[in-house]
């Protein structure tokens, strides 16, 4: 199960910037990506509201940190959707690969 997750993500990731790609003069980069990260909020929302009833005191104690990690992961991630049609797709692949250090120096600079 766990590899079958791991290719799905792996297909995922992949056809978002083919889908960026190929739609990029009938839609906007920016409406592309809120459209994304609304429906993968759907589709996560019904498997962790319980989660996040049963952790909303924590959640509220942290709320400046989750609410910075969400703004720059998000923001950091959508960026690369502005040139997508004048990038090769192997090259915003290496480009996208540049998040794990951004995201992992993030961690350092709030603390957690």
């Amino acid at each position: 199960m766990h590899y079958f997750l791991l290719i799905l993500t792996v297909l995922f990731w992949s056809g978002n910037f083919i889908v960026g790609r190929g739609i990029h003069n009938e839609i906007p980069p920016a409406t592309l990506a809120f459209w994304r990260w609304t429906v993968a909020l759907l589709i996560i929302l019904p498997f962790s509201v319980g989660h996040i009833i049963n952790q909303k005191d924590l959640i509220r104690q942290n709320w400046k940190i989750i609410t910075l990690l969400a703004i720059l992961s998000v923001t950091s991630f959508s960026i690369f959707y502005i040139p997508c049609p004048e990038i090769l797709y192997s090259n915003q692949h290496s480009i996208n690969k540049l998040n794990d250090p951004h995201i992992y120096r993030y961690r350092f600079l709030v603390g957690i």
